[in-house]
């Protein structure tokens, strides 16, 4: 071959060879009892059960936060149920039934009495 000498192709078979026979062995050593069961409980001892507990601290002081993201979406749904509700003329419900009343239109049912969603 022009590019590649002989010399640097036997070098680079010997190399694949010598990591496929590490891998082969390693494969090997790992499936026996005597060495995977200590393996496995030292990962789970050190790196599992470390991030499991890690991930549920972050996740139980996120939840007790009063600010998090839940009280938000709380606020906005309490604003937006308060401007769904007639409460003398200042909320969009109040503005939506005087300009059906202007026009004549039916008056639309309370959010109380209205029938409940029904998905097709």
């Amino acid at each position: 071959m022009g590019w590649i000498s002989a010399e640097d192709l036997r070098a680079l078979a010997t190399n694949v060879a010598a990591v496929a026979a590490i891998l082969v062995t390693l494969t090997t050593v790992w499936r026996l009892p005597v060495v995977s069961v200590p393996l496995k409980w030292l990962s789970a001892t050190l790196i599992s059960e470390p991030l499991t507990h890690f991930f549920h601290r972050v996740l139980d002081r996120w939840a007790e936060k009063p600010d998090g993201p839940i009280s938000g979406i709380d606020r906005r749904l309490s604003d937006v149920e308060y401007q769904l509700r007639p409460n003398g003329g200042s909320s969009l419900r109040d503005r939506v039934d005087a300009t059906a009343r202007q026009v004549g239109a039916a008056d639309a049912p309370s959010p109380s009495t209205a029938p409940p969603f029904q998905a097709a």
